[in-house]
């Protein structure tokens, strides 16, 4: 989502916290599933480690004045 859409960090770790939650309710309606609080913190868990991995991983650019 980060190379496809230009959008603050914020805006995409909200927008990844929704479907995460939307896919929990949607489980919840399934008569052979149920939606667990667990699972969203895993979900939420998942896409912020992704962020948190990018930005130690990402190469900085070099300052040209120093």
């Amino acid at each position: 989502m980060d190379k496809a859409f230009k959008l603050p960090l914020y805006a995409q770790i909200m927008l990844l916290a929704g479907y995460g939650a939307s896919i929990e309710i949607m489980q919840d309606a399934l008569p052979y599933r149920q939606a667990s609080l667990g699972d969203f913190f895993a979900d939420f868990a998942g896409a912020a480690s992704y962020f948190l991995i990018r930005v130690i991983f990402t190469p900085r650019k070099k300052n040209p004045y120093g």
